[in-house]
């Protein structure tokens, strides 16, 4: 199992929140993240993000649930996906290749 930080490029708390419960009620793709607030570097505040475990096979079932979310909101909404051997990125622009996005995130979980 790998474990996916989840980071939306929006000001309000509300999208990544909205993508939390979204995820949480997806019942075809099982997924759990969890909500984790680090503090920001420099500066006072702090910054939140999701922490997705990912089991063997889930990353069809990530890409769907995200892709139909981002068409839910808005298109102009940026998903990125995180670990140590690299990113991948969901947004209104590639949406329509799902099959990519999958090839690209199993890619970055198979790198050790």
């Amino acid at each position: 199992m790998d474990a996916l930080k989840i980071t939306i490029d929006s000001d309000s708390l509300d999208d990544l929140l909205d993508l939390y419960q979204w995820m949480n009620n997806d019942a075809d793709s099982r997924l759990r993240p969890e909500r984790r607030t680090v503090p920001e570097t420099g500066a006072m505040g702090a910054v939140e993000y999701l922490d997705l475990i990912v089991a063997s096979g889930a990353v069809t079932g990530i890409v769907t649930c995200v892709c139909a979310w981002i068409r839910y909101r808005r298109p102009t909404i940026t998903v990125k996906f995180e670990r140590s051997t690299g990113d991948v990125t969901i947004s209104g622009e590639n949406i329509g290749r799902p099959e990519e996005i999958v090839a690209e995130m199993e890619k970055m979980l198979k790198h050790e």
